[in-house]
């Protein structure tokens, strides 16, 4: 006989803090989740945010929910996310994930929307008939450098034999393969400079302002801030240690997530804005407010990084940018189009019929976390 335990978010910490949660083999939520959602700008005492099925005393799966809001002729909407999805593989194609969810669209009355998703999860939202989709976003995913031992192994058991020979030919490879990048022409403009944001001052808010009017989630300062303060991914050695416990991404070797500005130095106008996150190997630019004249310094920036952090693959959405990556000689190995899809319950779409019209930035969702 499968139960159902749910933990509403001013039970969270108590929860993690108990026995119960220190004893489970496989851990339903991280530390720094937990963090995270108790700190949600979004949320309130009462969402449930946490789902688990048990047998007895075993786990045997789990979902996470976190509230946020998008805007719609001026009115604010809330909803939660579905993030974070787990079966014990024991108990797949059992029914579990579908009992867990349907508790979910009745908790949130159905307010629900999701993306980066696995297709086993978007296979049971799918078998619900209660979802559509809402945006595509189509970007680009860059091939950097060589990166066989991350990933060919998840392909095939005869390539997680073999990770030290992979390894060897990435090494090689990329010995020869990074001499290319000091054919790349990426000068400076002595009239702009690029440096770290600090701070959300009145600048950079009014700067945002005319491009936040065409998005539905219209991020501001405190969001922002929840976002920056409270990542999902951690470098510390208990976090990797925990990690171990935990299905979803939570650990990195490296983990770094900063907003760029790009200004004229005389006036001090700003012309660009950006949050560039490197986890481990990959780097993603989750959110972008750019006047078209600030994309070639995007681009350069992005460009250096990757080579200062020797990253493996890009992932970009905005298509002004992609224009002038694909256009640069010497940097790329591959390209490949990606597309990230959001999808959003029907009842939404029924009682909002247009709200698909919106821009959506790819670090909307739980992307931006990790």
């Amino acid at each position: 006989m499968v139960s159902v335990k749910k933990i509403k978010l001013i039970e969270l910490q108590e929860f993690v803090n108990s026995s119960d949660y220190h004893q489970l083999i496989n851990k339903p939520i991280s530390l720094a989740r937990v963090i995270s959602y108790l700190n949600n700008p979004n949320a309130n005492d009462d969402d449930v945010v946490l789902y688990m099925a048990f047998v007895e005393l075993e786990l045997i799966g789990y979902k996470t929910i976190f509230a946020d809001t998008f805007f719609y002729n001026n009115c604010k909407t809330k909803f939660g996310w579905l993030s974070g999805t787990w079966t014990h593989k024991n108990y797949r194609r059992k029914g579990v994930s579908t009992l867990l969810l349907n508790e979910v669209l009745s908790d949130w009355d159905e307010n629900l929307m999701y993306t980066n998703y696995a297709e086993e999860s978007k296979a049971v939202y799918d078998k619900t008939d209660k979802f559509t989709l809402l945006k595509s976003n189509e970007g680009y995913r860059y091939y950097i450098r060589f990166c066989f031992k991350e990933l060919l192994p998840p392909k095939s058991d005869y390539f997680s034999k073999n990770i030290k020979i992979l390894k060897f030919v990435d090494v090689t490879l990329n010995l020869l393969g990074d001499f290319r990048f000091k054919l790349l022409n990426t000068k400076k403009n002595s009239d702009y400079a690029i440096c770290k944001l600090e701070d959300w001052n009145d600048k950079i808010i009014n700067f945002i302002e005319p491009f936040k009017k065409k998005e539905l989630f219209q991020r501001d300062k405190i969001l922002y801030d929840w976002i920056a303060k409270y990542p999902w991914v951690k470098t510390d050695v208990e976090t990797e240690i925990l990690s171990q416990q935990y299905y979803f991404s939570n650990f990195s070797t490296k983990f770094c997530s900063n907003w760029y500005k790009i200004y004229e130095i005389k006036s001090q106008k700003i012309i660009g804005i950006a949050l560039i996150t490197i986890n481990n190997k990959h780097l993603k630019t989750p959110y972008i407010y750019a006047t078209s004249d600030s994309l070639p310094f995007f681009k350069n920036l992005i460009i250096k990084l990757c080579i200062k952090h020797k990253i493996s693959y890009l992932t970009v959405y905005n298509a002004d940018l992609n224009k002038l990556i694909l256009e640069q000689s010497y940097f790329k190995i591959l390209s490949k189009k990606f597309t990230q899809n959001y999808f959003y319950s029907k009842k939404l779409a029924k009682q909002l019929p247009s709200i698909g019209v919106f821009e959506i930035q790819n670090g909307d969702g739980d992307i931006v976390f990790t």
